[in-house]
């Protein structure tokens, strides 16, 4: 059951940052699935909500970043890619909720619903970014790698 949560690199996107932040909420999501399918029932709710709190964590910094470029480049897309994003966190959030308040914790029906939506997501609504930008020639994978987050130093910045 394992690879059922590797990641399969048809599934990049062709932004290295944003690939390697996808992978990292692969590898948390397996995580999740590992301490659940070792432990099940044995696990300490504090430690799955722990587990938990820190794919929310990486989730947030991740959807902060991509969103930071979205608005900087005016993406038509933001408002329905902020949905999407604040659905899984409030999901997120819920489980965590759930945990740490002693009901069911996170099921297999969970971990592979939050896996379906992070592959449909980064498959389908973050390459539909990253075609807006090829359309729109705003697509240069070396700035885009090496610059995560837009900023003053930008060199997308007005000025520069």
């Amino acid at each position: 059951m394992r690879n059922l949560f590797d990641w399969k690199e048809s599934w990049n996107i062709g932004v290295g940052w944003m690939d390697d932040a996808h992978l990292q909420l692969a590898h948390g999501l397996a995580g999740l699935f590992q301490q659940y399918t070792e432990e099940g029932a044995s696990l300490p709710p504090e430690r799955m909500a722990d587990y938990c709190d820190c794919l929310l964590e990486q989730a947030k910094v991740h959807f902060r970043d991509e969103e930071e470029w979205m608005e900087f480049l005016n993406y038509p897309g933001l408002r329905s890619h902020l949905r999407e994003h604040s659905m899984l966190l409030a999901e997120l959030k819920y489980y965590i909720k759930e945990i740490k308040c002693g009901g069911n914790g996170i099921s297999l029906e969970v971990l592979m619903a939050l896996k379906g939506w992070l592959v449909t997501h980064v498959t389908e609504s973050d390459r539909e970014f990253v075609h807006f930008l090829r359309q729109h020639d705003l697509f240069d994978s070396r700035l885009m790698e090496e610059h995560r987050s837009p900023c003053a130093e930008s060199p997308f910045a007005e000025g520069s």
